[in-house]
């Protein structure tokens, strides 16, 4: 990190900023093409008590209803993890693979000046 910001830093001091366009596609929605844990809810264990959706960091659970927007959401599981009744998890089978490396998705670091 320390030799890719001394890179930056001669860039700047040179004052001869050179235009570039990072490869890739900008119009592609990483986020959701990751491979992530499916959600699960059991509204039997669910007690109305709204901590999911004052958690959720994106806004995406409706206060009133509960429901997730599947737009607004980012995967981050702050909602099965603030949840003591164990009504908002994930499955824990795929995410068990995802953390093991079987599902990731994941590019090796480019740093383009």
């Amino acid at each position: 990190m320390a030799e890719f910001a001394g890179k930056i830093q001669e860039k700047l001091n040179a004052k001869t900023p050179e235009a570039f366009t990072p490869e890739g596609n900008p119009e592609v929605d990483w986020a959701k093409e990751l491979s992530v844990a499916p959600k699960e809810y059991r509204a039997e264990n669910c007690t109305q008590c709204g901590e999911c959706a004052k958690n959720c960091s994106t806004g995406a659970i409706d206060p009133g209803t509960l429901e997730i927007n599947e737009a607004m959401c980012i995967h981050c599981q702050r909602c099965s993890f603030v949840c003591q009744f164990n009504a908002r998890s994930y499955d824990t089978s795929v995410k068990r693979e995802f953390i093991e490396g079987n599902l990731s998705v994941k590019k090796p670091v480019e740093y383009f000046l």
